[in-house]
């Protein structure tokens, strides 16, 4: 998918702010072949500045999403193999780098304040480079940060290593959001719960049976999930709405999921419509004033909304097939908050309660998301009436190994009843299973109910 040449340069680069000139240094250049997004081979150099470099490319073609690697050559005489010197050590890197670049066919410019990142290291000639790659805006990089403090802060990167502060940093669980690319386009899997799964009630009498029937579904784009679930931090950051989580009051709050929010006070409510109640059927639209509303506004990224049941479902399993995501049908601590793991705390209301916790501090599933079963349930977009009608969603032949693509929940008539996933801290290992589905109100909330973020791996 890429492809590149490279140049060398002939000049020692001590990387401190007293030893740098003007000289070019070796470049590269990587390109999407995808949607004509094409970096000018003959533009990319790169050059020493006072206390770093600068790294000028031009693009051409569509827009594109930007990254730059810097890579050091392993032997002095610069015929060895090209190795990146890691993310951890170009951190400060600023301008036309980790974001959508729009203005094909004039130069752009990255500084990289090398000083500040390896101000001992010693390069000599030919063995640093850059390597710029453009990544076509319908494919984008594994990565994207959205800050919380500024309007259209929103950045991106191909790798954990280059992003500032550290994956696990407390920025991307108060004042900015991390959010993974999910590798779903195309893929056919099993949607929904087997016969005997651990936890699984299966009396076939019973309407909530249905709702996890397993069937094969098929989604037909990537897209970003959230790293985290949603913290009170980041929900008042994002939309400047009064925080009323139960658990508000303990001095780590702001890194605990933001909870008592429900479909109305994330999605808005319309009097457009008989049931009062935005729905994806309508184009993903929601209230400006709702919580995804502003942070819409504040990102420029109007995709913004909750997963479907199915995509939070393939998100959560991350390739496996057993109840929970660590490969097991039984209940494991070391990955999630729930009821065995978690003691009672005083709420700002007064009761006990079983407490969300810290979000981040279990082990992550294999797609690096934290907390995908237990700490709180986690709104999607599906509508239920009951499990005959949520079947009625299925393909006409989905008993027969037919395939339902792009499963959204919408066709089922008037059911305001909200599809929850995930379990909470608070309930059991039956709630808490990849397959399972459970319901509420569209303006219930609890102290157990919160909610993740979603957004399509494509951008205008």
């Amino acid at each position: 998918m890429f492809g590149g040449n490279t140049g060398s340069g002939n000049v020692r680069a001590r990387l401190k702010a007293c030893a740098f000139g003007t000289a070019a240094l070796a470049a590269l250049a990587a390109s999407s072949l995808r949607g004509g997004v094409v970096v000018d081979q003959s533009t990319v150099s790169f050059y020493q500045v006072r206390g770093g470099a600068e790294i000028r490319y031009t693009l051409g073609g569509d827009p594109a999403i930007v990254t730059l690697e810097i890579q050091t050559n392993t032997l002095a005489n610069g015929t060895g193999e090209w190795v990146d010197i890691g993310g951890e050590n170009v951190q400060h890197v600023s301008g036309d780098v980790n974001r959508i670049v729009r203005d094909a066919g004039s130069q752009r410019s990255i500084i990289w304040r090398a000083s500040k990142d390896i101000p001992e290291r010693i390069f000599t000639n030919g063995t640093i480079r850059a390597v710029i790659t453009a990544w076509a805006t319908n494919a984008p990089p594994d990565y994207m940060v959205v800050g919380l403090e500024k309007a259209n802060d929103v950045r991106f990167y191909a790798s954990t290593n280059y992003l500032p502060f550290g994956f696990t940093s407390d920025v991307y669980r108060t004042t900015a959001l991390l959010m993974r690319k999910v590798p779903a386009a195309g893929v056919v899997w099993k949607m929904g719960a087997v016969d005997g799964e651990g936890n699984r009630n299966n009396d076939k009498t019973r309407n909530d049976f249905a709702y996890d029937t397993q069937h094969l579904v098929m989604l037909t784009e990537d897209y970003y999930m959230g790293v985290y679930e949603v913290t009170q931090g980041q929900y008042t950051n994002m939309c400047g709405k009064t925080n009323y989580s139960q658990f508000s009051n303990l001095p780590d709050a702001p890194l605990r999921p933001v909870d008592c929010v429900g479909m109305k006070a994330l999605r808005g409510q319309s009097t457009a419509f008989g049931d009062g109640i935005w729905w994806p059927k309508t184009g993903h639209q929601v209230a400006a004033d709702s919580a995804i509303g502003q942070l819409r506004s504040k990102s420029g990224l109007d995709g913004f909304d909750l997963p479907t049941a199915a995509q939070w479902e393939y998100a959560c399993r991350a390739g496996t097939t057993t109840a929970f995501n660590w490969g097991s049908n039984s209940v494991n601590g070391d990955y999630c908050w729930n009821p065995e793991n978690v003691t009672n705390a005083v709420s700002r209301t007064g009761e006990k309660l079983k407490a969300a916790q810290v979000v981040g501090t279990r082990l992550p599933n294999a797609w690096g998301l934290y907390d995908m079963h237990g700490n709180v349930e986690e709104c999607c977009l599906d509508r239920i009436s009951s499990g005959d009608d949520y079947k009625g969603t299925f393909a006409a032949d989905w008993e027969k190994g037919g395939v339902t693509v792009d499963p959204g929940g919408e066709n089922v008539g008037s059911a305001t009843q909200i599809v929850k996933a995930g379990g909470s801290a608070a309930e059991g290992a039956r709630q808490m299973r990849s397959g399972a589905r459970w319901w509420g109100g569209w303006s219930y909330d609890a102290y157990f109910i919160g909610f993740r973020l979603w957004h399509p791996a494509r951008f205008r």
